[in-house]
């Protein structure tokens, strides 16, 4: 491409024009009777009347054990500066200037309520120039990374929806110096930057006028006022399906027999990692005794229940163990039990009878052979006689002790079944229990919750 000289010298004539004009402009109005401290009116008596505009930009974080809420916001603040008007046609048709906003008054305007302290508090709002026009409008496009306290309400958590205020207002100036108004009744949300955490319902600013008990003028503010909503995927899927799988292993706890030493283990593991679940869940939620959330409600219950589920593995165990001590289960047990069978759709193939005695007939018959013996032995007196009638007492003590020893067995087996069908009722019973109480709380806990997603 081929520059001519003689198109170039006349653009960069203007160029050099206009940035002379510009220059003029600026030195004109920045002259040095611009004072920074004093509002830009020629009659003190006139209102300064500052718009803002607000912009959502981004959700930062929420944080819920310190109760703050860190955002980005997005501000277009707009007022007439009185000393900062001029003539274009004087000055080259210059329609507006850039200039910084340490050059010019802006409006002080801080937010209320922010947590920050030190600079951190003195350099909230970006440091960004101003656009002034020729007319003296001031506008003043800046941004600020907000963080401001919120008070949360952890009731609902994790299906829980928050409403943050921020409030913005001049420290200095009352209303009849500096009138500050919302432009919009709704901030704006084009360039929202979505939250991994939190959707935003709606962002409101309102305007307001408020005397303090320091000042006798009233004072302008505008609040942006937030409603957000937790996204509870992360903490379903992440806390309460864990807790339910651990409740689950509670039930389980009732299906072992109770001879298995693995019961009472079970329950304790089970009521061990719930109790670390709930520690988890303290760490990251306000300590306060005016509300139990929701989550903590949920695992309060299930360390409730699991916990009674090893109070029972525990009263079973002990239970199954009396048999093998030999001890006959009472008649009111035997009765309960019976009762209970039949509450819980149960049918117990244990008929509780008197313990049977029970002999095998070939013993009976071998008895009975040496009785008769040893009465057709008895008159003789000779000695195979008495040799034979000893032998046959000796036999005669033997079967007694082996028919002893087996009808001990026997009892003890059948003793024994009963305490199992004593301890298999109960288990059952305890887990038929387990589930509706379960199943019946956690509707009357999640419900209410559930109904307003």
């Amino acid at each position: 491409m081929v520059l001519n000289r003689s198109t170039m010298m006349p653009t960069i004539a203007r160029e050099v024009c206009g940035q002379s004009h510009s220059v003029r402009l600026i030195e004109d109005l920045l002259n040095g009777n611009h004072n920074l401290l004093v509002r830009p009116v020629h009659d003190t008596s006139t209102t300064t009347n500052v718009t803002v505009e607000l912009q959502i930009h981004q959700i930062v974080e929420l944080n819920l054990k310190e109760q703050y809420l860190s955002i980005i916001v997005y501000f277009n603040f707009a007022w007439y500066d009185e000393l900062l008007s001029w003539i274009p046609e004087d000055y080259g048709g210059v329609q507006k200037l850039h200039l910084k906003n340490s050059q010019i008054w802006i409006p002080d305007i801080l937010p209320y309520n922010s947590v920050e302290s030190g600079q951190a508090a003195n350099r909230i709002l970006a440091d960004t120039n101003t656009i002034v026009a020729s007319t003296g409008r001031v506008t003043w496009m800046t941004m600020a990374l907000l963080k401001t306290s919120c008070n949360v309400d952890v009731a609902n958590y994790p299906f829980d929806t928050q409403t943050c205020k921020i409030k913005f207002g001049s420290w200095t100036f009352n209303n009849e110096e500096m009138s500050l108004r919302c432009s919009s009744n709704e901030a704006g949300m084009h360039n929202l930057v979505a939250n991994g955490e939190w959707d935003i319902l709606s962002a409101t600013c309102t305007n307001n006028s408020v005397s303090y008990p320091c000042c006798e003028e009233e004072y302008d503010d505008v609040t942006l006022t937030m409603v957000i909503k937790r996204k509870p995927m992360f903490y379903i899927y992440n806390l309460m399906f864990p807790g339910a799988l651990l409740i689950m292993m509670g039930m389980l706890v009732f299906l072992l027999p109770s001879e298995s030493g693995e019961k009472a283990s079970l329950a304790m593991t089970t009521l061990l990692a719930m109790t670390v679940f709930m520690q988890i869940i303290m760490a990251h939620i306000p300590a306060s005794s005016n509300v139990i959330p929701l989550l903590d409600q949920f695992f309060g219950l299930a360390m409730i229940m699991l916990t009674f589920s090893t109070m029972m593995s525990v009263l079973l165990i002990r239970l199954h163990f009396r048999g093998k001590r030999g001890r006959t289960p009472p008649s009111w047990v035997r009765e309960l039990v019976k009762g209970l069978a039949k509450v819980t759709c149960m049918s117990p193939k244990l008929q509780y009878n008197d313990i049977p005695q029970k002999r095998r007939p070939q013993l009976y018959h071998l008895d009975n052979q040496i009785e008769m013996n040893h009465k057709q032995d008895t008159p003789t007196k000779s000695p195979n006689g008495i040799a034979s009638s000893l032998l046959s007492a000796q036999l005669k003590y033997i079967i007694n002790e082996l028919d002893a020893s087996k009808k001990a067995k026997e009892d003890d087996a059948v003793l024994q079944e009963e305490w199992n069908t004593v301890t298999a009722t109960l288990d059952h019973l305890s887990l038929v229990a387990f589930v509706i109480v379960v199943f019946i709380s956690s509707i009357f806990v999640f419900w209410p919750a559930m109904e307003g997603q």
